[in-house]
């Protein structure tokens, strides 16, 4: 009868308990302290302010993020420790144990070393939940999202490390390297879009990071991950799988791996060369948006890549060779030289039309203009449907516009007006997308065709976060204001409501921009945020605060001011901060400085003080109750009341 022996090991077993298990228990105890341990004080003490809880993540966050990107590197470094230890990796591949045998030990061991500490901790925090009344912060199905959201992303950084450690013979470099390709999608991605953005004009660089790059990478979109479980199904999904994947992939390489690769950096001799021009491409990206910082031109940029790829290519040679001694490696560098001056002349060229295209007008569905876009990126609610400009007349109007943007742009205006912005985005009938973000000196004035544009409903839909906020879900109000020293929430659901409806109609209605501003953060019971801002030039909403009495809490009105100085902005230049000692001896006959004191001329003023687009040719500074530090605002002085502009002549 023949006889069938296991793969599993339980000397190697045990072998790899002693060297590798103080992992799983430091795991243990740290997500003990951080979790389980965490909750039990929180709510089995009594206590006289309230903590808001969201989810179990939420308790030592900072702790549970650590130990996932630290514990999985940790693992994976010492499971696959014999690979780059000479005399160990010698004795290991000598025993009769098959190699995929072998790797697939390792690989189980380190998962279930890394699972056992996130089940036990889990089953502690059920313990707790039994016990104590923990509703307000999680329920089982937050302790649910929080075990399969550790096991998984803990497991698929585990597996990019396994590939990184079969594909070198140092140890060191494994941890070093796995953390670069664990953010390199993102670091790459950025710099790329980065570098491009100086070579063609219009290029939406940041909708690209802000939409979509920070995806690629679990240190960037780990947060997203633990915040919002209703979108991340599919996340995980596709975690899993690429785990899975990732394992396989390692295993293959390990059959092929040569057992003489330990010590070496790089285990596979044609490697070497991906290697050195990939590091050495990455680092010139970094020289050229360094050297767009610092210099701001682009013959700097081009300088840059220069030097900084010089640099990075014999860094590259001496982490292969091992020895600073590489200096007489040259050839690949010219190739690189080559192939890199190819690659820049081709961008710059254009050859596409990238820069000039421009759909007609019968092309397009919906087309978006949107000025300061960083104040809020809507271009995430496209695939929702949102209205935009869709007549004739208004889609000729931004194309018009466009093509004034494009012959008024320089590949510099990126370096030198980098908050001077404005996107234009079309929806063509044929579902795809044309965007393109440009920046402008500061002299220029969109057209006065362009600008009636933003005061249309149309526009303050889609440039306002508030209007992809359902009414109905708000629960939660936080004022935050100027020159008051606390925040005011309002969580009566009725009142939310009916405060957020009168916002809506006040910003899809003409009101001014008074100086003096609340920011409002908008929760709901659909775990969606917003953020909104409210003036006293908001009418409806306003008269509802004030009826509630809640107006002169939520926002500086005149009761908070004790002084208002009036001067030209020649004296501001120079003086930012006025006490009242100084009010004192400049405020005379022959001084162009003016104080107001009196509460009715005080009122006066702050009724007027709105943003205008006008010619300043005076400066306001209000000095709130308890605050020696001016809010200063620029103004022309014939927006002023006719009480007090006689005054100042």
């Amino acid at each position: 009868m023949r006889l069938k022996t296991s793969w599993f090991k339980g000397e190697l077993f045990k072998q790899n308990f002693r060297q590798v298990g103080w992992i799983s228990l430091i795991y243990f105890i740290l997500l003990f302290f951080a979790v389980p341990l965490n909750i039990f004080m929180t709510f089995n003490q009594k206590r006289d302010y309230f903590i808001h809880y969201t989810n179990v993540f939420d308790f030592g966050i900072s702790i549970q993020i650590l130990t996932i990107f630290i514990i999985p590197v940790l693992m994976a470094m010492f499971v696959l420790r014999y690979l780059h230890v000479k005399d160990a990796s010698d004795f290991i591949h000598s025993l009769p144990i098959k190699r995929h045998h072998l790797f697939s030990q390792q690989v189980g061991f380190g998962v279930v070393a890394l699972w056992i500490p996130i089940l036990l901790n889990s089953g502690l925090i059920f313990i707790v939940s039994q016990y104590l009344d923990v509703s307000s912060a999680f329920n089982l199905t937050d302790l649910g999202y929080w075990l399969i959201t550790t096991l998984v992303m803990t497991t698929f950084i585990f597996s990019v490390s396994l590939i990184i450690g079969v594909l070198t013979g140092i140890t060191i470099i494994q941890g070093f390297f796995t953390y670069i390709v664990l953010f390199l999608p993102v670091g790459f991605t950025f710099l790329l879009l980065e570098n491009m953005d100086y070579a063609l004009i219009g290029l939406p660089d940041n909708r690209y990071i802000l939409d979509v790059v920070y995806r690629f990478s679990p240190f960037t979109y780990i947060v997203s991950l633990m915040v919002n479980p209703e979108q991340s199904h599919l996340d995980f999904i596709v975690y899993f799988i690429v785990t899975i994947i990732f394992c396989f992939i390692a295993q293959l390489i390990y059959r092929y791996r040569p057992v003489e690769a330990a010590t070496q950096a790089i285990a596979f001799q044609k490697l070497k060369f991906v290697f050195i021009y990939s590091f050495t491409f990455c680092f010139t990206l970094i020289g050229g948006l360094y050297f767009a910082v610092l210099q701001q031109n682009i013959t700097g940029i081009l300088i840059g890549y220069l030097i900084f790829s010089i640099i990075g290519y014999y860094i590259s040679q001496m982490i292969v060779h091992k020895t600073w001694r590489v200096f007489g490696e040259w050839k690949e560098y010219v190739i690189f030289l080559i192939g890199f001056s190819l690659l820049t002349v081709i961008v710059f060229a254009d050859l596409t039309g990238y820069q000039n295209r421009i759909p007609d007008t019968e092309e397009v569905k919906h087309a978006y203009i949107m000025p300061d876009h960083y104040s809020f990126n809507f271009t995430k609610h496209l695939d929702e449907g949102i209205e935009g400009f869709s007549s004739d007349q208004e889609i000729d109007l931004i194309r018009g516009h466009h093509q004034e943007l494009i012959d008024l742009s320089s590949r510099e205006d990126a370096i030198h007006y980098y908050f001077n912005n404005v996107l234009i985005v079309y929806q063509l009938e044929n579902g795809r997308e044309i965007i393109r973000e440009y920046n402008y000196p500061d002299y220029y004035k969109a057209p006065d065709a362009i600008r009636s544009l933003y005061d249309t409903t149309i526009y303050q839909r889609y440039t306002q976060e508030l209007f992809f906020i359902d009414t109905k879900s708000v629960n939660e109000l936080r004022f935050h204001s100027w020159g008051m020293h606390k925040d005011t929430v309002l969580t009566n659901e009725e009142h939310t409501q009916e405060f957020i409806d009168l916002l809506k109609q006040d910003l899809l209605g003409s009101s001014e921009e008074h100086f003096f501003e609340a920011q409002i953060d908008i929760s709901t019971n659909t775990m969606d945020h917003a953020v909104a801002s409210f003036n006293r030039g908001h009418v409806n909403a306003t008269e509802w605060l004030e009826n509630h009495g809640l107006l002169e809490e939520v926002i500086v009105g005149p009761n908070h001011v004790e002084a208002i100085v009036i001067a030209s902005p020649d004296e501001f230049e120079d003086r930012y901060y006025y006490n009242e000692f100084e009010a004192q001896l400049i405020n005379n006959e022959d001084s162009d400085i003016w104080i107001f004191t009196d509460p009715s001329d005080i009122e006066l003023i702050f009724d007027q003080a709105y943003i205008y687009d006008d010619y300043a040719d005076c400066s306001i500074a209000f000095y709130l109750k308890g605050d020696p530090d001016p809010f200063i605002l620029d103004m022309n002085k014939s927006m002023l009341p006719d009480e007090i502009v006689q005054q100042l002549n």
